[in-house]
């Protein structure tokens, strides 16, 4: 993640550790549109705010170059879901994709973006 220059990578941090992890860039499958790559947040710090302040700076980030930004996440992850449906991204459709080798299914989501 680090090594792509394609993507802008950052980090939540809280007394010099790392809680938090965000990962943006083009769309790997569609051109002209941002994508939320990664975004982690340790579980000691799930509601303490670190995941509010990276998905916030994803939307700034993105809306620079992209109106439009996808993102897949686990379908079977209800929490992950809640957090982005609350902040704007609606879901487009569910599918069944190959992660690790093995058939996952995941939500692909999408969110306009304003500058």
């Amino acid at each position: 993640m680090l090594d792509d220059p394609s993507r802008s990578p950052f980090v939540a941090e809280s007394a010099g550790r790392i809680v938090g992890v965000l990962s943006i860039g083009p769309a790997s499958a569609e051109v002209g549109v941002g994508e939320l790559h990664v975004l982690y947040v340790h579980p000691d710090w799930w509601g303490r705010g670190a995941g509010q302040q990276l998905i916030d700076r994803a939307h700034r980030e993105l809306a620079r170059s992209f109106s439009t930004a996808v993102l897949t996440v686990i379908a079977s992850n209800p929490r992950a879901r809640r957090f982005y449906e609350r902040n704007d991204w609606r879901l487009d459709t569910v599918v069944i994709e190959k992660h690790f080798g093995h058939p996952i299914e995941v939500a692909r989501y999408t969110r306009t973006l304003e500058r």
